[in-house]
């Protein structure tokens, strides 16, 4: 599933600044922004996040941006349409770029996962072979059943002693 800005800011600080015009902006990444970056260097399905201490350019490309700071006289140096959050408390600003990461990486697991999946679908894998790699992921014992309870496959169900699981696992 594709994360938007929209996604991130409700996870914004309130003491946050938010200047954004494009709230459907597609987001994939999040990323360090540096000195000398040319306008062929932002992505703008990426976060650029921008350290106080970084002295910016006079003219920032159009791109999403967190900044840390408290001074808005950047707003100028952006080109519009730039999506811009100013977050003053460095912890609050941290602990952002951190949720946002965090996001960013659990979905991106997902996706790798729900391709791995699919992919063993379509090349035929069995039933048997996508519970195994399910308890590769999760670590706990996998059944499936049809309606009527009639086991069709499982993995690890010794490790179960629960009457309905060994009443499917015996049918």
């Amino acid at each position: 599933m594709e994360k938007t800005l929209s996604d991130f800011l409700e996870f914004t600080p309130l003491s946050a600044r938010t200047f954004c015009q494009n709230m459907q902006a597609a987001v994939t990444g999040i990323s360090p922004f540096h000195v000398g970056m040319s306008a062929d260097d932002i992505r703008v399905d990426i976060i650029y996040y921008i350290d106080a201490n970084i002295s910016l350019p006079n003219h920032i490309t159009k791109g999403n941006y967190i900044i840390c700071t408290s001074d808005y006289s950047s707003m100028n140096k952006f080109e519009s349409p730039s999506n811009i959050i100013y977050i003053s408390d460095e912890d609050e600003y941290l602990a952002f770029i951190h949720k946002i990461s965090t996001i960013l990486a659990d979905e991106n697991r997902l996706s790798h996962i729900s391709a791995r999946i699919l992919s063993m679908l379509q090349n035929g894998y069995s039933v048997q072979k996508i519970l195994e790699y399910g308890f590769e992921l999760l670590g706990n014992p996998l059944m499936v059943s049809d309606a009527s309870f009639c086991y069709i496959a499982g993995v690890h169900l010794d490790d179960i002693d629960e009457p309905v699981w060994n009443y499917v696992a015996e049918k």
